[in-house]
């Protein structure tokens, strides 16, 4: 263990130096307020070891080692609802007990007020099943043991505990006991002292209902101001699967249904060069917080396919009723009540603008829907006359009307022709988002009566009489003879014509490629998507109205169309993008860290790489050797967001590599703890992220905007000992005591099927100020004699470790004279 407070021997030259030197700037520049720092008493952290036969799966060395792919811990994983939480006054933890030939679920918990009396612990007789390479149901296995399989458990504000456990693409384990029993036994928690009796009250739905399928990651996190509580997880598989959520009413203790708020498996084609384009994918959740107002929080990655570089893009959302409603980082509507969340959602990727939306390069493949294919009727439209050129001043001197066809297709017919009418025909409700076109299907060269197309406007269409001109806003695009024009109103002009040749093009379009930015065209024979004219209205087009454009110039039927369709756009290469927009080349790992502070704060942990112009073409998907943690933080004040890199040294200077999937938690300040296994820079490691590791814990403070992270504890040689999995903290109990507690797992030698400890290591949070080595709440000449006490004696004070190098010694006068000059 390398201890970040130790002593160092100091010779009288030294001492003296700096008494000269802290003197010399008290008297040239007076005094400072130093600065905010972090301290964690490591020399004793609190060591419980809370199971010595805790389930360690087989080493993967291949398929015949019957092996875990994925890592061999299974106790303390990233995606892991927490295995150690505190409610009231206890804290409680879960596991995976190794028991004989099965790994049964073993629930413990210990009064926080009666430290002394240590954890008290039963087998609940749940048993791991899907993650056993014994799977019954499994047949022959690819992936024998399987550590996405975890418990995962949650305490909602009626006491009640929640396990939600063995998923990976299967049906639902759940089961409610009571948290508050007074017997810490299965019979105090469940009502049975059997073990039979347990299983028998596992569930495959909530409240009866139908079995839910192809589950993967159950999360639970708890309202603080209602108790009440969400369970979201993935159905579906890797690189197509979608999130669900549900919540618990603590009243009448009974689940909603699950419903879909994010959408992967949309068909929506990304194509950003960089690996094989997809038509799915599935989110990643960071994680799932409320914060103290009672709004729930979501960070995600996007994961495209289920191998090789996949994942892209750090996505961020936000629901302020339980998870109904979302809204983006800009906090505007993006989901609303039955509605998802999805890849083209405007404004939802961290460091984007409110309307951000890639450009695409076809549809096809893309989400599609089908508006009206005119085979019924037109009861849905609202026809408006906004232009009558004979200058009557009647509203309609023509006779004519919109019509279906024989053959199923839109027509406009005038029976009475007097003079130019234009048309705007609204499909009722409909609109345009950005990110979506819509087009309509045509057949060129266009015979008759011609000039039938699309219409977009921003506000209700209203009749307009030539002359008296108050035609509203709107673009049109429409089909003249071999030709498609696309012309419009900008509230008081009319745009340029603009024509493209286009014999032979089955269809045209107008598509809303940012907020108040259009693009018009349409698609050649051979499904080349051609754009005429780019319209950006000086008076704003909100595109609500969308339907019909007509421009009836005589007698007759004006040529028909058919198929009137709304296509999401497809994203491709961000490039070198601004903060938040991560592609595929960026080593970016899924499910990391994230919690909320209690002022609002959102924080997020994640690892990618550090430089994205070190990417080379060998490098591997989820490469950690030029990775870095980088924090991300949402002001709560500002909205702004922010990023800054956790350095990672040993004690030669040689940077850590970066290892597990971070978790991070802050204090009731704002403070922010970091917790990863960093496999160090020595030996050789065949599967990266997945090899143990040292325990690494950094910190930062909320005062400096955090950007003083500093690694406060290594756990290596002195206890010789390595960690399987990834750290996970209790963040209730750092909020409310002050004690960051770290779940974590012990490696071993052993390569086959085994047990280990499994630990939680308690370290006392306190706050500080550099410099002041007097601790009077100032840093001053008054805190120069203490300063020379502690170089004297050479001792070590957190106060005068000014450099943060982990001694108090001549290397701190410098930085001191600093402090005092302020």
């Amino acid at each position: 263990m390398r201890i970040l407070n130790q002593t160092g021997p100091l010779s009288l030259g030294r001492i003296v130096f700096a008494g000269a030197c802290c003197l010399l700037s008290v008297l040239c520049f007076g005094s400072a307020n130093g600065q905010n720092s972090l301290s964690v008493s490591l020399a004793n952290p609190n060591n419980s070891t809370i199971d010595s036969d805790a389930l360690l799966m087989p080493a993967w060395s291949g398929r015949a080692s019957g092996g875990s792919l994925f890592g061999r811990a299974i106790n303390g994983i990233a995606h892991q609802s927490s295995p150690v939480l505190t409610h009231g006054n206890f804290q409680y933890s879960a596991w995976y007990r190794n028991v004989g030939f099965n790994e049964h679920i073993v629930l413990a918990r210990r009064d926080l007020n009666d430290l002394s009396s240590g954890w008290s612990s039963f087998d609940t007789g749940l048993e791991l099943i899907h993650g056993d390479a014994n799977d019954p149901e499994s047949g022959t296995q690819t992936q024998p043991w399987d550590n996405h399989n975890v418990v995962n458990m949650g305490i909602s504000g009626d006491g009640r505990l929640h396990l939600s456990y063995d998923h990976h693409g299967n049906e639902l384990n759940y089961i409610q006991g009571n948290a508050t029993a007074t017997t810490w036994d299965r019979l105090g928690v469940f009502g049975t002292s059997n073990a039979g009796g347990v299983r028998n009250q596992v569930e495959n739905s909530l409240n009866g209902g139908p079995a839910i399928i192809l589950v993967t990651y159950p999360r639970f996190s708890t309202n603080p101001t209602t108790g009440d509580m969400v369970m979201t997880v993935r159905l579906g598989r890797s690189g197509a699967g979608n999130l669900y959520i549900a919540n618990y009413n603590t009243a009448s203790q009974t689940w909603t249904e699950l419903r879909e708020f994010i959408t992967g498996d949309d068909g929506v084609i990304f194509d950003d060069g960089i690996a094989n384009a997809s038509n799915s994918r599935n989110p990643y959740l960071n994680n799932i917080n409320y914060s103290a107002d009672g709004d729930l929080h979501a960070s995600f990655t996007w994961r495209e396919t289920a191998n090789g570089t996949a994942n892209h893009d750090l996505n961020y959302i936000r629901s302020s009723d339980g998870g109904l409603t979302w809204l983006n980082d800009s906090g505007d509507l993006v989901a609303d009540i039955g509605e998802t969340v999805q890849i083209l959602s405007p404004g939802i990727i961290i460091g984007s603008s409110t309307n951000f939306i890639t450009p695409f390069v076809n549809p096809e493949g893309g989400v599609e829907i089908i508006i009206d294919d005119f085979s019924g009727d037109l009861s849905d439209w609202t026809s408006t006359v906004i232009l009558d050129s004979d200058g009557s001043g009647t509203a309609a001197s023509n006779v004519s009307a919109f019509a279906i066809n024989g053959s199923e297709q839109l027509e406009l017919v005038t029976t009475g022709f007097d003079g130019i009418e234009q048309y705007a025909f609204i499909r009722d409700g409909l609109s345009l988002g950005v990110g979506e076109e819509v087009l309509l299907d045509v057949s060129l060269p266009l015979a008759g009566n011609r000039n039938l197309g699309l219409y977009v406007g921003g506000t209700a269409p209203t009749t307009g009489v030539f002359g008296s001109d108050n035609r509203q806003d709107f673009i049109s695009v429409y089909a003249d003879a071999d030709r498609i024009a696309t012309r419009g109103f900008d509230g008081s002009a009319e745009y340029e014509l603009v024509r493209e040749l286009a014999n032979g093009a089955p269809a045209m379009f107008i598509a809303q490629t940012a907020a108040n930015t259009f693009e018009t065209g349409f698609y050649t024979a051979e499904g080349l998507r051609t754009v005429i004219a780019t319209r950006t209205p000086a008076f704003p087009n909100a595109a609500t109205y969308v339907g019909i454009y007509a421009d009836a110039r005589e007698q007759g039927t004006l040529g028909s169309a058919d198929n009137l369709r709304i296509h999401t756009m497809d994203p491709i290469a961000s490039g070198n993008a601004p903060l938040g927009l991560i592609d595929r080349n960026q080593t970016l790992m899924n499910q990391q860290g994230q919690t909320v502070d209690s002022n609002g704060g959102v924080h997020v942990l994640m690892w990618s790489r550090a430089d994205p112009a070190t990417h080379d073409s060998g490098d591997r998907a989820f490469d950690t050797s030029e990775a870095a943690h980088a924090h991300y933080f949402k002001d709560p004040n500002t909205g702004e967001w922010t990023k800054n890199l956790i350095p990672i040294f040993d004690e030669e200077g040689i940077p850590f590599q970066v290892g597990s999937r971070p978790q991070i938690a802050a204090d009731m300040d704002g403070n922010v703890y970091a917790a990863f296994a960093s496999p160090g820079v020595a030996a050789v490691h065949s599967r990266n992220f997945y090899d143990p590791g040292t325990l690494v814990i950094a910190g930062a403070t909320a005062n400096s905007g955090y950007q003083d992270w500093t690694i406060l504890y290594t756990d290596d040689s002195f206890f010789n000992r390595f960690f399987e999995g990834e750290p996970l903290i209790d963040q209730q109990r750092l909020l409310h005591d002050e004690v960051l507690s770290v779940y974590i797992q012990e490696g071993s030698n052993t390569t086959s099927l085994t047990t280990s400890d499994i630990h939680i290591l308690d370290f006392n949070i306190s706050s500080f100020l550099l410099g002041d080595v007097n601790r009077d709440g100032t840093v001053d000449f008054f805190d120069i004699s203490p300063f020379i006490s502690v170089l004297s004696a050479g001792s070590f004070q957190a106060e005068a470790d000014i450099n943060g190098d982990g001694m108090v010694d001549f290397f701190d006068i410098s930085p001191f004279i600093g402090l005092l000059s302020q």
